[in-house]
């Protein structure tokens, strides 16, 4: 017998058993799922943390992690932010799985109808679990985006292009060592650098309490790792990584624009990329990118990473009308780190 129940803070043993069980097998299982990452959600104003949990026979077997956000009298849900194949319906492939999947989407769209101020929800399909199908079948009125997102298989030692290798010999001869302490001091800089970063790049920033609840995870030897490259003890570049069972996930990078030829971040990536395997961690989750054409997209190939598939499933509450009213830039307002509706076909 399937049943679905809301899980809260009181699940998070058997949640965690969970994840550490299906992410020792499986690289689907990412750091986004543990509690930990919740709580930061949560902690930095992202939405109200709505997770799921189908249980058979008294075990919990599937977990539908999700957030929702309310803002002027509507409210938006996802699985999960902030954007990326990171989430959906987590459970082990097999004879269960759609029931699983019918028992959890099923739930929580009754959930969300009964509501009635629901503008959309949107689910991500998993990192290397293809689950677009049960998705298809379920939600048969839901707007399908097709993505791809980029990762190193690192269970054998990766190994990297000359360019690489030489940009990591001059980086250690011009004296940049690498150190994990994330002292105060440390994440101070890390973040004035990467929001120096987004700046130039256009992209949106992470608030800081997203960042200071990380290290403490990281202070705390838990999921988080971060890594700073130094050059006379001043920190020029970082890396927060976040760590699963077999998957571990890049997540900030940031590097000062004017150590940027010391090739500090290539340091960074090959101590983390080594960690993580030593460790017994098979995939470097190197995220989405913009377009095959970006230079982000460029940027990670030339590490040797490979393309990945996943799907974003948006259900619509409301018609195509009321969002076309909101405007893209009200939506992407009120509910910042929600993907609301593919903006890109509001005027077909």
């Amino acid at each position: 017998m399937m049943r679905t129940q809301r899980l809260g803070r009181e699940h998070d043993p058997e949640l965690a058993a969970f994840l550490d069980g299906l992410g020792a097998r499986l690289p689907h299982v990412l750091a986004y799922h543990y509690p930990f990452y919740r709580n930061m959600l949560e902690g930095c104003g992202v939405g109200s943390p709505l997770y799921l949990g189908a249980f058979r026979d008294g075990r919990l077997v599937g977990l539908l992690p999700g957030f929702i956000r309310e803002s002027e009298g509507m409210a938006v849900y996802s699985s999960l932010p902030f954007f990326g194949p990171n989430s959906g319906v987590i459970c082990a492939p097999g004879a269960d799985e759609a029931a699983i999947h019918d028992a959890l989407l099923g739930g929580i769209m009754d959930e969300l109808t009964a509501r009635g101020d629901v503008l959309s929800a949107s689910f991500y399909t998993p990192f290397e679990h293809d689950t677009a199908s049960h998705y298809r079948r379920l939600l048969p009125e839901a707007l399908e985006v097709e993505r791809f997102t980029q990762f190193i298989p690192i269970g054998e030692a990766p190994v990297w292009d000359n360019t690489k290798r030489r940009s990591i010999r001059a980086a250690q001869k011009a004296g940049v060592t690498v150190d994990t302490e994330p002292t105060e001091e440390r994440m101070r800089t890390f973040y004035d650098i990467y929001v120096e970063n987004c700046g130039q790049a256009g992209i949106p920033l992470k608030p800081r309490a997203c960042v200071e609840a990380l290290a403490a995870e990281a202070r705390a030897g838990g999921r988080a790792k971060i890594y700073f490259a130094l050059r006379e003890d001043t920190v020029i570049a970082g890396l927060l990584v976040l760590w699963a069972g077999r998957t571990v996930s890049y997540y900030i990078p940031c590097t000062a624009t004017e150590a940027r030829t010391l090739q500090p971040g290539t340091l960074l990536i090959d101590r983390a990329v080594a960690e993580a395997r030593a460790h017994g961690l098979t995939h470097w989750n190197f995220e989405g990118s913009p377009s095959r054409e970006s230079g982000v997209y460029e940027f990670k190939r030339r590490w040797g990473a490979v393309e990945g598939t996943y799907s974003i499933f948006v259900h619509p509450f409301r018609e195509k009308s009321v969002f076309k009213s909101l405007g893209a830039g009200t939506l992407a307002e009120r509910f910042p780190w929600f993907y609301v509706y593919p903006f890109q076909k509001l005027d077909d």
